[in-house]
């Protein structure tokens, strides 16, 4: 069930968004065309723990998440340790002004390939660069698919 929606797109229950995503989903549904449901927005310390844990049961390993986020000192922190500590780790993390992640500023989003093929994924993320942002595809052909939404 949607917690909140827009023109064009609506997110699932429990998404935070801030007021330029909302403004930058109605704007890339209409140059889209496709309708889009946001899946991750802002995270807090913890929610970024929860994704990282889901990756790992989603058959993703430390090396994996290492590759993500570009071998970095914050995830180089974090994988050192049980994934049960990360939700802590990412909070003093964050103490020190140190995000592993641009969902943790507000300045991130992911779009659910659910009910849309590869294609439209990839519609997608062209009309996300027309209008600025930066955008992959991530997890191609697994359940997992979705576009990745930077710098909103």
């Amino acid at each position: 069930m949607p917690s909140e929606s827009g023109i064009g797109w609506s997110a699932r229950s429990g998404v935070v968004l801030t007021d330029r995503m909302r403004a930058f989903l109605d704007l890339l549904s209409r140059e889209s065309g496709v309708t889009l449901v946001v899946s991750s927005g802002v995270r807090s310390a913890t929610s970024q723990a929860s994704a990282l844990r889901g990756k790992l049961a989603a058959g993703n390993d430390i090396e994996d998440l290492r590759d993500l986020y570009g071998r970095r000192s914050p995830i180089m922190e974090l994988t050192g340790h049980p994934p049960e500590t990360w939700g802590a780790i990412l909070a003093s993390q964050v103490a020190r002004g140190v995000y592993l992640s641009d969902h943790m500023t507000g300045h991130a989003f992911d779009l659910s390939g659910d009910g849309h093929s590869t294609a439209e994924m990839y519609v997608i993320r062209d009309a996300a660069r027309s209008l600025g942002a930066e955008a992959i595809v991530e997890d191609i052909g697994t359940e997992n698919m979705h576009v990745h939404v930077e710098e909103v």
